[in-house]
Formats: structure tokens, sequence, C-alpha cells
């Protein structure tokens, strides 16, 4: 339904001369692509929204998508499982973080899970398999982002927004978290 859903937008492109009929597959890939972008931010808008805690999930949603781009980690092999499975965690996640009231707790948790992502990335699941040119390139990427975002949970703490500061701490921890299937699956 979803890939039938992303084919109608195309030809409805094709059809009014928006773009032309063999760009189909590109347009249909970055359809798809954006909205496998965005979905973690609405979805956990909207967990975050419902448990009282918007902008802190928002916060926490950012480093998890920007660094599991380069980090890798597990990816379902179907839409539906995948679906279910982010659901479920970007929720738990924005529960935690509603009620999460130690930054030195959530501080070692970003330095384990920071750690985890910098030593073990990039991490290749049976689905989503990297060229080996990129694996490099994609580890130092990984271990850039991690400092920035523990430079950016410093600056968090100094100038007192230690809820922000944790939220960015379990994006860490949510990236991690999906690294580590990889780790022990596939081998």
């Amino acid at each position: 339904m979803f890939h039938m859903a992303i084919n109608y937008v195309v030809k409805w492109l094709v059809a009014n001369g928006a773009i032309d009929e063999e760009d189909t597959d590109l347009y249909e890939y970055a359809i798809y692509s954006f909205i496998f972008l965005v979905a973690p931010f609405v979805l956990t808008g909207i967990f975050g929204v419902c448990i009282g805690v918007p902008l802190k999930a928002i916060v926490m949603v950012i480093p998890f998508v920007i660094i599991r781009k380069y980090s890798g980690g597990y990816h379902a092999r179907s839409l539906r499982i995948c679906v279910i499975c982010s659901c479920m965690l970007l929720l738990v996640f924005t529960y935690i973080l509603k009620y999460a009231e130690s930054a030195l707790l959530t501080d070692i948790v970003s330095l384990v899970s920071g750690s985890i992502i910098m030593f073990f990335s990039p991490v290749e699941s049976e689905n989503k398999k990297l060229a080996p040119s990129d694996k490099k390139k994609y580890k130092k990427i990984s271990m850039i982002l991690v400092v920035v975002t523990w430079i950016m949970c410093i600056f968090m703490r100094l100038i007192r927004l230690e809820r922000y500061e944790m939220a960015l701490d379990m994006g860490l921890a949510l990236t991690a978290l999906l690294m580590i299937p990889c780790l022990f699956l596939d081998k």
C-alpha cells in the first residue's frame, strides 16, 4: 500500500508534466527517502505531545536521525516490522525522557552509547550493505557527530538546559541500541 501511494504520486507528477517519465524511479526513491527522513520527527513529535515533552522528544531524535545515517544499525526486513519496532522504540524513549531526572545517569548512558557508536560504526545489516570505500568515511563521520553531540551536551549543561542535554544523551542511546543487534547477528 505504501509503495502504491508513492507510485500514484509519481504517476500524478508525470501526468501533470512536473517530471519526465524516465525519471520515475529516481522520484520514487526520493519520495521514499524523504518520508523515512521525516517519519521519526513526526512520530516522536506526536508521542512527545501525547506524553507532554514535545520539544525534548524532537531534540532526542535529531542526533539519532543524523548519526544513524552513518553509524548504521539494524534494519527490519519488512516495512511493517520497521514501522512497528520504530514506533515502539520511539515511544519508549520518549516516555523515558518524561521521567528522566538524573543528568548524571544520562551522561553515563551517553558516554557508553557514544563509545559504542565510535568504536563499532559503521555496522551493516543484512538489508543495508556498505561499499568498502564508504566504511572508513562513515566511521569518521560517525565519530565527529558523536563528539559534536557531546559538545552540545556540555553546552546545554553550562547554560542550565539539562533537560535538553538528557534528550541528546537519549538520542545517542537510541542510536547505539539499534547498532547492537548487528554486532551479534550475521556473523
